[in-house]
């Protein structure tokens, strides 16, 4: 009932990361009790100077889902193409409503070899999936059913009562000279 705040989405980029293919679509639910499918129509793109001294490039990519209501659902999908590496991988598996559904999915070249680490979450609550092709390797964690995260006044961050899996660099291979 209180999800229409929730109808503002954004996803922040920046020349460190690149967002594609975003698919962002609210369920509405029928009569019949199924779902009709509202696509979100308009995905803009903004600035987001930040408040300190020195100028950053952090941008979002910005939406409203339509048609919020009782028993509605969101689903938001997209790409992110890391330009370095340093910034990679840290994924939340619930949010501030109730999650029926999160996953991600992770893509590297055969020359990057990869570990995670789950935080808040044990490895028999997720299904995971791990493919290998001539090109790399695709890595997929997929959790079900997350209860909504709640915070509380003077709290510690999100990161410490959030399960999340946070990707790492094991090793990768550069083609020599």
């Amino acid at each position: 009932e209180k999800g229409v705040v929730y109808a503002d989405k954004a996803i922040y980029f920046s020349l460190f990361n690149k967002i594609l293919d975003i698919n962002a679509k609210t369920l509405v639910p029928t009569e019949k009790g199924g779902y009709k499918t509202v696509k979100v129509d308009h995905i803009g793109t903004k600035n987001d100077i930040s408040g300190g001294v020195f100028f950053d490039d952090n941008q979002s990519k910005t939406f409203v889902y339509s048609g919020i209501e009782p028993g509605a659902r969101t689903v938001l999908s997209y790409k992110e193409v890391l330009n370095e590496a340093r910034f990679f991988g840290l994924f939340f598996f619930n949010s501030y409503i109730p999650t029926v559904s999160a996953e991600v999915s992770v893509f590297v070249p055969k020359s990057v070899k990869i570990h995670y680490k789950l935080f808040g979450i044990k490895e028999s609550e997720l299904e995971f999936q791990k493919y290998e092709t001539s090109k790399g390797t695709t890595y997929s964690w997929k959790a079900k059913n997350m209860k909504r995260y709640q915070t509380e006044s003077d709290a510690p961050t999100i990161r410490y009562y959030s399960p999340h899996i946070v990707i790492l660099i094991e090793e990768y291979t550069i083609k020599g000279e």
